[in-house]
């Protein structure tokens, strides 16, 4: 059997095609060794180990503290509801009670597990932030949803701490 060639292909050697990939394949294996003996990396891996072994917690839950108070208050407000046998006086009813902690649950549900950018805007866009958003960005309708969206979040997590503010001390069962 033949061996089909072409002229194109005998000029040229298989690295040098190699070379003119838009990320030449030798700096992919030079990131991929460095990437393996990043020591900084493993050194920071260890320390937030023993941190969470020591204290509980690490040193990178204190770059976001707003997040991970969201992540800490979820589970612990979910078990309250469960456990829950009482209501603020402002209640006419267990129940009304009962599906405001639903709902501040499903809230906390949605910063946690949503970013930013993908956050429906449609439910906690406020008419403030609609006018904030026209006052900074100059737009009557929408033009980049990542905004809307981004204000919406904000929104959304002012409205959370704003209600455990107001019911911190009716938070007990």
């Amino acid at each position: 059997m033949d061996k089909v060639t072409s002229k194109e292909y005998d000029e040229k050697t298989f690295l040098e095609e190699l070379d003119e990939l838009p990320y030449p394949w030798y700096e992919r294996i030079w990131d991929d060794i460095i990437e393996i003996f990043n020591f900084k990396k493993y050194k920071r891996i260890i320390k937030y180990f023993y941190q969470r072994i020591v204290r509980g917690w690490d040193d990178s839950e204190t770059w976001d503290l707003d997040d991970t108070f969201f992540k800490w208050i979820y589970p612990r407000l979910k078990r309250f509801k469960e456990l829950n046998n009482g209501y603020p006086n402002r209640y006419e009813k267990f129940e009304e009670w009962d599906k405001e902690l639903e709902k501040r649950i499903e809230q906390l549900k949605r910063i946690i597990e949503i970013d930013e950018y993908n956050f429906p805007y449609h439910e906690y866009l406020t008419k403030e932030d609609i006018d904030m958003i026209n006052k900074y960005h100059g737009c009557d309708k929408i033009i980049d949803q990542n905004i809307y969206n981004s204000y919406a979040y904000n929104s959304c997590k002012r409205d959370f701490l704003e209600w455990f503010k107001n019911n911190i001390n009716d938070l007990w069962w």
